[in-house]
């Protein structure tokens, strides 16, 4: 599993964590990749990382956002 962390506007890295998948696609796009899981295998998986959470965040309009062709080419790199 990867993680996604965003930066706020101070640069600290946070992990943004949407309730529904909706508010996730307002804030990211449709493209931004996603994973559904239970609340404790997330904390178990970044539990050595110490990242910071944030839940349902609102994201700046000007930040980054997955595109189709970023997301195929991800997936070339990765496979």
């Amino acid at each position: 599993m990867q993680f996604e962390l965003r930066a706020l506007a101070d640069g600290t890295g946070v992990l943004p964590v949407f309730t529904e998948q909706e508010l996730l696609v307002e804030q990211l796009g449709e493209w931004q990749p996603w994973e559904k899981m239970p609340v404790l295998e997330l904390l178990i998986q970044i539990s050595h990382a110490q990242v910071r959470v944030v839940v349902n965040p609102v994201v700046q309009e000007d930040a980054e956002r997955w595109t189709a062709d970023r997301v195929a080419a991800w997936r070339r790199e990765n496979s």
